[in-house]
């Protein structure tokens, strides 16, 4: 049960999945983005690909439409990411303080983020 998903984990997973499940794509260029060397990012990638891969019953992070980019992204499948390996802490600081405040209006303007998310 080392690469349980969490419904399998916690023993909640429904047999409904047709009426929950939706195509998405994972967004390997924001993965890529990641990398701290970029040269070899997209081979990296490849080499470790079920690191980054959607499994069943897995939670995953919908990254289609950017906090601080205005308009709509128009795609067939949304952007998601599951693992968040390869983040730099400052962005794992940003999303904690994104899940911590009310909106994303305070995340945005009113409201001082932590050091590390400052970079965003």
């Amino acid at each position: 049960m080392a690469n349980a998903g969490i419904a399998n984990a916690t023993g909640t997973r429904l047999d409904s999945a047709d009426k929950h499940t939706m195509a998405c794509k994972v967004d390997d260029k924001l993965l890529l983005t990641w990398f701290e060397e970029k040269q070899n990012s997209r081979v990296a990638l490849h080499a470790n690909k079920m690191k980054f891969a959607v499994q069943k019953d897995e939670l995953v992070l919908n990254v289609t439409k950017k906090l601080n980019k205005h308009g709509t992204a128009s795609r067939a499948y949304p952007s998601v990411v599951s693992s968040l390996v390869q983040v730099p802490a400052y962005v794992r600081a940003a999303l904690k303080y994104l899940y911590e405040v009310e909106s994303s209006w305070q995340f945005l303007y009113d409201s001082t983020p932590p050091p590390l998310a400052r970079k965003i």
